[in-house]
């Protein structure tokens, strides 16, 4: 079983303290988690809230091990708590033998020490305790029971937990007990297969036992949704909803965005000679994008609520929280209205039923005046373009006005487009030279600006040489660099001469180069990896791939085969590519357009998706082929006509190379 802790670090804050790793992401358990699990594993919780708002876990950990390739991570269990807000004590600690005996871990294995910083984040008051089991060996267990005391909350007279039964875990039974005073309020519900619960009062007390029989073992699955969507699990919570839990955020967090003469002065200065309001905006956006780094650096309420605006203006640094409250200042200095945004920026696509922090690691903006969410976070992203990861999600947007749940929106394939277009230069002796243009809006062009630092710290030569070698055309070339900015749109160019000449006289096939582009070609974007018999839900993209080729030839080549052009039209999405030989110079385009109305595929459309983008795959290895004598299927004079493709699509077919599917 996993724990998600209520935290809101701005996307890493859905930690698990879990069976052998703490903090580890629930959809992705690190490999010594999985090594630890491979042995049976079961847990016990009992949950007790005291009439001081205090809140006491006291969990038990056993785990088989079953080979040796757990004893490593098995024997060494990690706990972390929050100095000062909660306290965890070990209650016992061993190896049990098969024989029934017991070898007690010595003080000297239980290690407390500061938890490690991950990235830019840093959390001056996260412990961790390392539990190392003495005298481990296959057919052993280890034993562990801690107690967890929250001596308070983040929000005054709150609670929520999330407790997670993975089924990639070999999980024995689990039990969860809560024991709460009658009058307390509590929210409680499960998702998935294998619940039993019982209610009932005991000394006045209400006694809720939850247990979890696991169901057979499913793997997880390439590009699946988070295991918040899919796993079993067992929601604990004092809220009544959603609404109550952003009112609760919006308590604490307001007064972090009042306005003060520094930051009304800077807002003046901002937005100085820009007449309409949603132009002024967007200059506050990219402000604070641009002037305010991400760092996190976290001390008790600090995981939830955010720094005042004007230290953050001061520090000029911050997490999600951070940069949202001081956006949200500068706005209303402008007289822009703004509204904070919980959301979850992953793979997790749902809220669950019962409302919990865990819910929500991430804050982003919401301007109603323009009907525009914006993520000031995201340094190099465009005004009104978020990260992929916080498309088509549920919200709960936070203002004076009260909190409501809403819904971000889905990916529009006009706004996230990428256009590599390039020309080639054939010369008589077969060089091969170019000029490629990256073009690039929405998401896209978020990617291409970040691309862009890490080539600037590669080197414009250094960097073109890679990236031509990447693509199976070594040769040496140079990155003509643009200036990051914000704007809608960002175009990256740069010129290459590849190293190996085209054969003259010129005969046979050849390869149609794709130049010196930096994203990924038509229809290899948006549905991430394929996953034979896939059974869960999947992410997917919208957006359009564009391929502009045009090689053109000093000297007249010999005739070339004829291409065929090619329409694959489905529900989700279209490919097209179209050829055109006009004297010397071939011209080639081809589009990859996905439509797909959410960011969750059915994994229904698996096997009909594999063979369409195998298929794809193909066309893109398309070759060119010379004649040594023309030919009587030169251009022109094949009749084409239109065919039926598999799945009601439309294709142009005339004589197809044999690398054409």
């Amino acid at each position: 079983m996993l724990h998600a802790f209520a935290l809101l670090a701005c996307a890493t804050s859905l930690s698990a303290a879990a069976l052998s790793v703490a903090h580890a992401q629930p959809e992705t358990p690190s490999q010594a988690q999985s090594e630890a699990t491979r042995g049976s594993l079961s847990t016990r919780t009992v949950t007790t809230f005291r009439a001081d708002q205090t809140v006491e876990d006291v969990e038990t950990l056993r785990i088989i091990i079953l080979n040796e390739g757990s004893l490593s991570s098995a024997g060494q269990q990690r706990l972390s708590f929050i100095d000062g807000v909660q306290k965890l004590d070990i209650v016992e600690a061993y190896t049990e033998k098969p024989d029934g005996r017991r070898v007690s871990v010595p003080d000297s294995g239980i290690i407390t020490r500061d938890a490690e910083a991950r990235g830019n984040v840093y959390t001056r008051d996260q412990k961790q305790v390392v539990v190392i089991f003495p005298d481990l060996a296959v057919g052993d267990t280890v034993v562990l029971t801690w107690r967890l005391t929250r001596s308070g909350d983040t929000f005054p007279g709150h609670y929520s937990q999330v407790h997670i039964f993975p089924r990639q875990l070999s999980l024995g039974t689990s039990e969860v007990q809560i024991i709460a005073p009658k009058e307390l309020y509590l929210n409680i519900s499960n998702q998935g297969a294998g619940f039993e619960t019982d209610a009932k009062e005991v000394d006045g007390a209400r006694v809720y036992t939850v247990t979890h029989h696991p169901g057979s073992k499913v793997a997880d699955e390439a590009g699946a949704v988070s295991a918040l969507d899919r796993e079993p699990m067992l929601f604990v919570s004092t809220f009544r909803d959603y609404e109550a839990l952003g009112n609760a955020y919006w308590k604490e967090a307001a007064p972090k965005a009042d306005v003060t003469p520094a930051l009304r002065a800077l807002a003046r200065q901002i937005v100085q000679n820009i007449e309409g309001k949603r132009e002024q905006a967007e200059a506050i956006s990219t402000w604070v994008k641009r002037n305010v780094r991400y760092v996190a650096v976290y001390l008790g309420p600090g995981r939830v609520v955010p720094n005042s605006a004007e230290d953050v203006l001061q520090s000029r640094y911050g997490d999600c929280k951070d940069h949202v409250t001081l956006m949200m200042a500068l706005l209303s200095a402008a007289g822009i209205e703004s509204e904070q945004v919980l959301i979850q920026a992953g793979n997790a696509y749902t809220l669950p039923s019962t409302p919990v922090i865990a819910a929500f690691n991430h804050v982003i903006i919401y301007l109603p005046q323009f009907g525009l969410y914006d993520d000031p976070t995201v340094r190099y992203s465009a005004f009104g373009v978020l990260d992929t990861t916080t498309y088509d999600k549920p919200v709960v947007r936070i203002s004076a006005r009260g909190a409501v749940r809403a819904h971000t929106p889905a990916m529009d394939p006009d706004d996230h487009v990428t256009i590599n277009r390039t020309k080639f230069s054939v010369a008589a002796d077969g060089t091969v030279t170019g000029e490629t243009k990256q073009i690039t809006k929405g998401a896209f062009a978020t990617n291409a600006r970040n691309t862009t630092l890490r080539l600037q710290q590669l080197g414009a030569e250094t960097a073109a040489e890679k990236q031509l070698a990447s693509l199976g055309t070594a040769g040496k070339g140079r990155f003509e660099i643009s200036a990051l900015d914000n704007a809608a749109e960002y175009t990256l160019a740069g010129v290459f001469k590849l190293n190996q000449r085209m054969k003259t006289p010129f005969s046979g096939s050849y390869p149609i180069p794709v130049g010196m582009p930096i994203h990924v070609r038509p229809g290899q974007a948006f549905f991430g990896r394929r996953q034979e018999s896939r059974t869960m839900p999947f992410v997917c993209f919208a957006g359009r791939q564009v391929e502009e080729l045009e090689l053109s030839f000093a000297d007249d080549p010999p005739p070339q085969k004829p291409f065929a052009n090619r329409r694959l039209e489905r529900k989700l999405f279209t490919y097209t590519s179209e050829y055109k030989l006009e004297g010397r110079t071939l011209r080639l385009k081809r589009e990859f357009v996905s439509r797909v109305p959410s960011q969750v595929c059915d994994a229904t459309i698996e096997e009909q998706l594999a063979k369409d983008l195998a298929t794809i795959g193909e066309s893109l290895k398309t070759t060119m082929i010379f004649e040594k004598t023309p030919t009587p299927e030169t251009p022109g004079t094949a009749p084409q006509k239109e065919e039926s493709v598999p799945g009601g699509s439309k294709a142009i077919s005339g004589s197809v190379p044999p690398s054409e599917p």
